[in-house]
Order: C-alpha cells, then structure tokens, then sequence
C-alpha cells in the first residue's frame, strides 16, 4: 500500500515555495489580456470559459459571483476525483475514506445520523458507504445496548489499520497540490475558506431551524 501511495503522491511535483511577488506576477490579470478573447485573461480557466460564455449569451449579468464560487466548485470536483484515484489503490472511495475518518477521530462510536451530520450526506449515502465497509471488513454497526433501535459504528481491526495507513499519504498528496501557493497565499486562502463555510453553515442552520418549525406548527382550521 505504501508503494501505491507513494507512487501516485509524486505523481504531483513538489514546487518551490514562491515569494508573493513571484506568485503575483504570474498570476492572469488586466494587463495580460487573452488577444483572442478581449477581457480574458491570458491563463484562463475553464471559469474563465463560463464567465466568458455567459457574457455572450447575456450580457447584462453580472457574473462576478462565479469567478469565486464557480471555481470553490469545480476544485471540490477535481480534488474528490484525484483523491479517489490515489485511493483505488486500497479499495476504497473517497466518500469511504470521509467515513473511515470520521469514525477514527470520534471521541465516541457514531450513530450513522451522526455520520450523516458530519460528512453533509443523506442517510441513504451513508448506509450505502457503510455496507460496502462492512463487506470490506473495515467497519461494523452495533446495536446500542441501552436502545436496540439505535446502532454505532465501528472500525475493525482492519479498518483503523488502513485509515491510520492511509491519512498520511493522503495529507501528502494535499500538501503537494498546496505547494503550488506560497505559505502568505495559503494562509489568506485558509482564512477566506473559513468565513465562507461558517456562513454556509449559518445559512444551513437557519434553513433547517425554519423546515422543523414548519414541521411543528399546528394544523389550522
């Protein structure tokens, strides 16, 4: 396994820390424009593309939202399909690994509702998730002793051995992609991605406290 990890790991090419400036000055901007594209930037990206398409087909939208959004976007897309690949390996998917993860750093056994919370799935994923572990041999529920009607999850033997196995490759391979931003860069990242999940889960929570409101209002007549 370690052989596989490694393998794909240096499939990306560790960079050279870039000093802001460095990074800055290669970075597309308006005085490099793309000269068969007026307004796009030389090193476009598929965003780039969209916005670009968009603004032919309707001019007067303002897609501004896109640039930062559309690519938050297309990036979780790319890093679940690359990780699945470094992950093959082993026999396992991404959404596996999540699973596998989240029971390992749990202070106590999960409830498959409380996997759910955590990984932002549907009940049904994670039941899916967790029978493909069981049938691995690297996850088990159990029946809560004190209310059968409720089970935990557990890993096996097996199962905290691979992901134990696992995460350090995988942090890796991240701190690899990383590399391509200089450490300021990264930070500032960090700290920009940190206000925008609190505010998603600010909205997420006010949109879920509506729904059970809803769910509770007495019928009227």
């Amino acid at each position: 396994m370690e052989n596989y990890f490694t393998s794909k790991i240096h499939c990306v090419e560790p960079l050279t820390h870039q000093t802001d400036r460095e990074a800055e000055a290669e970075l597309p901007g308006a005085d490099s424009p793309d000269l068969g594209h007026p307004g796009r930037p030389r090193h476009a990206d598929a965003v780039d593309a969209i916005r670009s398409e968009w603004s032919d087909v309707r001019p007067d939208l303002d897609t501004d939202p896109i640039g930062t959004f559309g690519r938050v976007l297309r990036i979780a897309r790319h890093l679940a399909l690359l990780s699945d690949d470094l992950l093959a390996g082993i026999g396992i998917s991404r959404g596996e690994f999540d699973v596998l993860s989240a029971v390992r750093r749990a202070s106590g056994a999960p409830t498959p509702s409380d996997l759910a919370r955590t990984l932002l799935a549907s009940n049904a994923s994670i039941t899916k998730r967790l029978v493909q572990l069981e049938r691995a041999g690297l996850a088990e529920r159990r029946r809560d002793s004190r209310d059968g009607r409720v089970s935990t999850v557990w890993l096996t033997d097996a199962g905290l051995s691979l992901i134990d196995d696992a995460m350090p490759p995988q942090l890796e391979f991240d701190r690899r992609l990383g590399s391509v931003l200089s450490p300021a860069q990264n930070a500032e990242l960090e700290a920009s991605l940190r206000i925008l999940l609190l505010e998603c889960e600010r909205l997420r929570g006010e949109r879920e406290n509506s729904t059970d409101q809803a769910v509770q209002l007495p019928a009227t007549t």
